[in-house]
C-alpha cells in the first residue's frame, strides 16, 4: 500500500506548514500546479518525494504540463487540467485520461472537490489547499493505493501561517 499526497493550487497562499504534517504519513507528494515554488518548498519541509506539473499560473507554461506514474500497479496521469477544460466538464480530460491507458487522472485548476468514474477511468481533484471557489474550505488529497482498489479521501488545511 502506498499513501500519497496530493496537492493542488497553492498560488503562493496555502499553509504549506499544515501540508508538510500532512506529508509526513505519505510515501509521496503529487504536486499539480499553480504554485510550482510551493512544491520546491514542500520537497525541503518534509522527507516525502514531490513529484510536480506545472499549472495555468506557472510560467513557463509549457514545460511538464503532464506526466504518467505508475504506482502500485495502478497507471496514473498527472496534470493541472486546465489544457482539457475541466471548469466545463470532465470529458476531454477523462478521454485523453483513456488515450494514454491511464486508470487515474488526478487534476487541479477547478479549486473545488471533484471525483468521477468514466468506465475503467477515474479523475480525482483535491480543490484548491489555498482557496476555493464554492465556498468549501481548501483542501488536499490523500489517496491510498492497494493493489485491487484506490481509496480517497479529502483533508481540510487552513491558510495563513498559523499551524493547524
Amino acid at each position: 500500500m502506498k499513501r500519497v499526497l496530493v496537492v493542488s493550487d497553492t498560488h503562493g497562499q496555502a499553509d504549506l506548514i499544515a501540508i508538510a504534517r500532512i506529508a509526513k504519513d505519505c510515501d509521496m507528494v503529487l504536486h499539480l500546479g499553480d504554485g510550482f515554488a510551493d512544491g520546491q518548498k514542500l520537497s525541503v519541509m518534509q522527507p516525502a518525494p514531490v513529484i510536480q506539473v506545472l499549472g495555468n499560473a506557472d510560467l513557463p507554461l509549457l514545460i511538464v504540463p503532464e506526466k504518467m506514474l505508475e504506482i502500485e500497479g495502478w497507471n496514473v496521469m498527472i496534470t493541472h487540467g486546465h489544457r482539457y477544460r475541466v471548469k466545463r466538464d470532465l470529458v476531454e480530460l477523462i478521454g485523453h485520461a483513456d488515450d494514454m491507458e491511464a486508470d487515474l487522472v488526478l487534476f487541479g485548476h477547478l479549486h473545488k472537490r471533484a471525483y468521477e468514474e468514466a468506465g475503467r477511468v477515474k479523475a480525482f481533484c483535491p480543490s484548491s489547499a489555498a482557496y476555493t471557489y464554492d465556498g468549501s474550505p481548501p483542501s488536499v488529497g490523500v489517496l491510498e493505493f492497494h493493489p485491487a482498489e484506490i481509496k480517497t479521501s479529502w483533508i481540510e488545511v487552513s491558510t495563513g501561517d498559523q499551524p493547524v
